[in-house]
């Protein structure tokens, strides 16, 4: 069993990435996504960036303990390895090469979580397929951040946005979970639907809210509560006065089943559906 990245990606997307870095030099595209959060390890998104001429290849491997184990001499000059940590970089300057530098980089990321894998003796199955189609969904993404600019709307924890459906709220929202919470029928943009973005950790504690658990209100914070509060106004939640102090409880199935496909969607959207 192995950790694995396939590169499917044709010239033409090549030709396209090329295009957009050159377009847009403060921009930075995910190739591989921050999804691999193990007990002993995580890694950061694989990304390529451009810094004057130069196209750049980053990621970052951080490891439960100091580093113990060695690495491929061939590797370690693109390494800066620190007390618990590896940082990838790989420098490409001809765009020519980019195919070239993006295998490189690919290989030295797995060499590095296989070989953590093999030192912690937790074998990890898990293949993750840079594609044309997420390639379209990394452009897609940059291009909704700058309507999103332009509309002043930015996610984050508690905010609201705009959005057609629920799958764009889910694509903007990032690592928030997007909740429908009405209409704007006055907003010049096409995506009247209004969601109220929530981080996953406060989900969670929403979803123990059940028929049967009464979650008292002093295990959330006061922006929650504020959130809470406007879920039992719109219905999607009960609440009751027990010796004083205010419990809520019984999550309607609706408001449930939403946030636990959300979840899952997220999921699979930042690529993290594998069998550690």
């Amino acid at each position: 069993m192995r950790f694995k990245i396939r590169n499917e990606l044709k010239k033409s997307d090549f030709r396209r990435l090329v295009e957009f870095l050159r377009d847009n030099p403060d921009e930075s595209i995910e190739l591989f996504p921050s999804s691999l959060n193990l007990e002993f390890m995580s890694v950061t998104s694989l990304t390529i960036s451009m810094a004057e001429s130069s196209y750049i290849f980053g990621a970052e491997v951080y490891l439960r303990d100091p580093i113990g184990m060695t690495l491929d001499k061939r590797i370690s000059k693109y390494l800066d390895i620190g007390h618990k940590s590896i940082k990838l970089e790989n420098i490409v300057t001809e765009s020519d090469d980019l195919e070239v530098g993006l295998n490189c980089s690919l290989k030295m990321l797995e060499r590095i979580v296989n070989r953590a894998c093999v030192w912690y003796d937790r074998p990890l199955e898990y293949t993750f397929v840079l594609s044309s189609e997420w390639l379209d969904g990394q452009f897609d993404l940059r291009a909704k951040e700058k309507e999103l600019e332009k509309r002043g709307e930015f996610p984050k924890p508690y905010g609201v946005i705009h959005a057609k459906g629920t799958r764009e709220a889910e694509n903007i929202a990032e690592d928030l979970v997007p909740v429908y919470v009405g209409r704007d029928k006055t907003y010049l943009y096409d995506a009247k639907k209004l969601f109220r973005l929530l981080p996953r950790d406060f989900v969670m504690k929403l979803l123990a809210c059940s028929e049967s658990s009464m979650i008292p209100e002093q295990e959330f914070s006061a922006e929650e509560r504020k959130i809470l509060d406007e879920f039992v106004m719109r219905g999607y939640l009960k609440k009751r006065l027990i010796m004083k102090a205010t419990h809520y409880y019984d999550l309607d199935a609706e408001t449930r089943k939403h946030l636990l496909a959300s979840l899952h969607r997220q999921q699979k959207i930042r690529g993290t559906d594998f069998n550690e």
